[in-house]
């Protein structure tokens, strides 16, 4: 009898052995699956858009004998590059959160505010394909006690993702954000199109992280990442995103959070008072080309005067020239 408890056993212990590596095997599986599904997106999304972007600079210095670029071009190359770091910030936060590492702050928050944000942020993109955009924000909203809770940054992000996608993919009608409560612990923020619209079987694909819906994507940019990033940042904050969408009618997406009774309102942010101030001498000491080029055309912009070196000897020689209000080194 010993010998057969003994035997069976290990025979358990095999086959929990054997499960364990098999679980194993299939979390080794998804994560192939997953870095090279984050290659292939950024593979295809990075090398073409830095292509374009390449041609289109180029031909504004003159190179390849062809005329300056007009400002057509140089627009759908600096949207470009802004759909580049809005690819690569998915990317990274969606890894981030499938780490584990995503963290969400948990404080009170000016939903209405943040959709008035979003709205002023994507209107004039909306103009100019014609459409109109609506927020509706609930009169009853500001009589009631306590604050929907979350992260402001990452409610601002989810936001503006819906209303990104919504532009994208509308050709024409209106975008209509809208805040109230759905139920007495929940505040919803919906986002309404009069696009495409997606079957059932598209919108399930559409939450896929990397799934992009072939019949409405083509011809926009985009990772594939939106979507589940934006459901995972809700869950994060205790709150959903859901949708429900008809071929042919339009999309609705929308936000839960959560409201707390008890938390305090959120605090007013005032503008900072605009006082005259005078031109500075600025030097900046920064080794890499692009970011110093980016620098001194914000402060030029700003309408101070720049000094640039790209080491610390040449950046010496210089404040030994003349007088300086500001530096802005490189900390390497």
């Amino acid at each position: 009898n010993k010998h057969l408890r003994d035997h069976f056993a290990l025979a358990l212990e095999r086959e929990g052995l054997l499960v364990e590596r098999e679980g194993a095997l299939e979390e080794t599986r998804r994560l192939a699956k997953s870095k090279s599904d984050i290659l292939a997106t950024l593979s295809h999304e990075i090398r073409n858009g830095l292509s374009g972007v390449a041609h289109v600079l180029s031909g504004a210095l003159g190179n390849g004998g062809r005329g300056s670029a007009s400002r057509d071009q140089l627009q759908a190359a600096l949207a470009a590059a802004r759909d580049l770091v809005e690819v690569l910030d998915a990317t990274l936060d969606s890894e981030t959160a499938e780490a584990g590492r995503l963290v969400t702050e948990r404080q009170p928050l000016d939903a209405a505010r943040l959709a008035r944000d979003v709205v002023l942020l994507h209107r004039a993109a909306a103009s100019t394909k014609g459409l109109q955009m609506v927020l509706q924000v609930d009169p009853a909203l500001s009589g009631l006690a306590g604050s929907v809770v979350g992260d402001s940054a990452r409610t601002r992000q989810i936001l503006n993702n819906l209303v990104a996608n919504a532009v994208k993919y509308t050709p024409r009608g209106r975008i209509e954000l809208r805040a109230f409560m759905a139920a007495p612990d929940l505040l919803r923020i919906e986002v309404a199109d009069t696009g495409p619209g997606l079957s059932a079987e598209e919108l399930t694909r559409a939450f896929q992280p990397f799934e992009r819906v072939a019949r409405t994507g083509a011809g926009v940019s985009g990772a594939g990442l939106g979507l589940a990033l934006s459901r995972r940042l809700a869950a994060l904050m205790g709150g959903d995103l859901g949708a429900d969408s008809a071929p042919g009618v339009g999309s609705r997406f929308w936000l839960d959070l959560p409201w707390d009774v008890d938390a305090p309102a959120p605090k007013v942010v005032g503008e900072a008072p605009t006082t005259p101030h005078r031109p500075l001498r600025i030097l900046v000491v920064e080794d890499d080309q692009l970011n110093a080029a980016m620098l001194r055309a914000v402060l030029e912009q700003m309408g101070h005067k720049v000094l640039a070196a790209a080491d610390g000897r040449r950046g010496l020689d210089l404040i030994r020239m003349g007088e300086l209000d500001l530096a802005l080194v490189d900390g390497r």
